[in-house]
């Protein structure tokens, strides 16, 4: 609910003095100007991508503010040792359903 990805019934929403959500009031903060960032732990990413190519997907690559946001990211996660890695083997538990 935090980054608008679902609305509330009732509920008034804040984070750092920051209004998301007040439905009393009628009023939610549209999505891109929530500066919240969601990563999902599911099947959500794209299986034919590395790690770093999903995390760059939908960007260029090449603008200076692409690069200092990702390396923040990298940094701020500690995910550098993951970027190589193929997607289809993070936070899997392997299931033999024989």
């Amino acid at each position: 609910m935090i980054a608008g990805l679902r609305r509330p019934e009732t509920a008034r929403i804040c984070l750092d003095d920051q209004l998301f959500d007040d439905t009393a009031r009628g009023y939610s903060l549209p999505i891109r100007l929530r500066r919240i960032g969601y990563v999902p732990q599911d099947d959500s990413l794209f299986p034919h991508l590395s790690v770093r190519r999903n995390l760059l997907y939908g960007t260029d690559g090449k603008s200076k503010r692409d690069t200092f946001s990702f390396d923040h990211v990298i940094s701020f996660l500690q995910i550098t040792s993951l970027l190589g890695r193929d997607v289809r083997s993070l936070s899997a538990v392997k299931i033999n359903a024989w």
